[in-house]
């Protein structure tokens, strides 16, 4: 009860207002106009919903109840790859896994219920017997040795998804997972090879066999785009340089292919620097990041926004993962690539989202005020949104920069 009383509290802090005050009768500094009863009547609601789950002290379910919510899922279609959320048994499923107290040993009971279910005739149930089959710590040998047997038969590609998904850490340790996993990275829906992308991508795989291999095969050869765009964006995780030379090629022309340029870059990028985790360190591929922020003329896709804004937490110094990449990444100048962003903060050709995170990346990075004075210049007759926009960053930036 100790967690639900503080959420409770927490709660009830939250419909009072954020600055502590409390609603004044009559009137008074915290009355709510009358147009907005309508909301505060549907906030409050929706607190007391909150209280109500959090306050819930049902029994926990029995083994047999919780078996009987997994086989419930067998009414419930799929979507894509995944089952339908609106199903209602799909609804009653996750209800019953999250209420407070639903299980007193739900890792173990997950795990063999898994095992059991996992060639279900139903595809829904297989997607979450496969699901059940994950852990935080990784899926057991048992665990996985029933999904490599299950997937010898099974044909279904959403299905298909969900076993690569829990496999997807394993396939380094174990060989048996690694031939599945480049298995999948052929299948003949691009669903399933999309996902192979992401599982081959992962940084429990660095160094795997064929990994990186087949990552550059889907990129230059496979026919859907979209797994193309997939294996470049996350195979920057590996931090290879035989992947660097992908990169480039895939990143000199972004009018070529914009959507994979901008994928590459995403992947060129978490090659030197994978934020959060700052596991690799390929000096070849920060060398090509500066050469492609310099890269004109940009545009609404040139640089990609969604690339750029990472930058910033290498300014960071509270971080054990990221002072021990900085031991390695001796190259790594902070100055470098704050001129160049700050070049894509001072070109109006660039998407403003784009300038947008190259700002955020430069105030993360300790750009200086002057600098930002500077930058705030060139916007002195902001009249589009985003120049506006950037100049309420860059104003608040300057309000807290030396």
């Amino acid at each position: 009860m100790k967690q639900s009383t503080v959420l409770l509290g927490l709660l009830l802090t939250a419909l009072t207002g954020c600055n502590g005050e409390k609603p004044e009768p009559g009137g008074g500094k915290s009355a709510q106009p009358s147009g907005a009863s309508g909301a505060v009547d549907q906030a409050g609601k929706k607190v007391d919903s909150a209280v109500k789950k959090a306050t819930d002290d049902r029994a926990a379910l029995s083994p047999e109840e919780y078996e009987k919510l997994l086989l419930g899922l067998a009414k419930c279609s799929l979507k894509e790859s995944a089952i339908d959320p609106n199903c209602p048994e799909r609804k009653a499923w996750v209800e019953g896994r999250t209420r407070a107290n639903a299980l007193k040993d739900i890792g173990g009971l997950s795990g063999s219920l898994g095992k059991k279910h996992i060639k279900h005739e139903s595809p829904a149930v297989r997607i979450q017997a496969a699901e059940l089959l994950q852990s935080l710590f990784g899926t057991d040998k048992s665990g996985q040795a029933a999904l490599l047997d299950a997937a010898k038969t099974e044909k279904e590609p959403a299905v298909l998804v969900a076993f690569v998904g829990t496999l997807q850490n394993e396939g380094k340790r174990n060989p048996d997972v690694g031939k599945f996993l480049l298995q999948m990275a052929d299948h003949e829906a691009p669903m399933v090879r999309k996902r192979a992308m992401q599982a081959l991508s992962s940084g429990w795989n660095r160094d795997m066999d064929g990994a990186v291999d087949k990552l550059i095969e889907k990129i230059d050869k496979d026919p859907d785009m979209s797994v193309r765009e997939a294996a470049c964006e996350s195979s920057g995780s590996h931090g290879d340089d035989k992947l660097v030379a992908v990169y480039d090629r895939y990143t000199a022309d972004p009018k070529k292919e914009p959507k994979l340029y901008a994928a590459c870059m995403k992947g060129l990028i978490e090659a030197w620097e994978d934020f959060p985790l700052y596991e690799t360190a390929n000096e070849k591929a920060y060398k090509l990041t500066l050469k492609r922020l310099a890269y004109t003329p940009r545009s609404e896709t040139v640089p990609p926004w969604i690339a750029i804004g990472d930058f910033g937490y290498l300014g960071k110094t509270d971080s054990r993962s990221l002072t021990e990449w900085k031991k390695k990444a001796t190259w790594f100048k902070p100055a470098e690539l704050q001129k160049l962003l700050e070049a894509v903060v001072e070109d109006p050709k660039a998407n403003w989202m784009a300038r947008k995170a190259a700002l955020d990346s430069m105030v993360g990075l300790g750009t200086d005020k002057a600098t930002l004075t500077r930058m705030k210049a060139k916007y002195k007759d902001a009249k589009e949104f985003g120049d506006k926009s950037l100049v309420e960053a860059l104003d608040k930036a300057m309000a807290t920069a030396k």
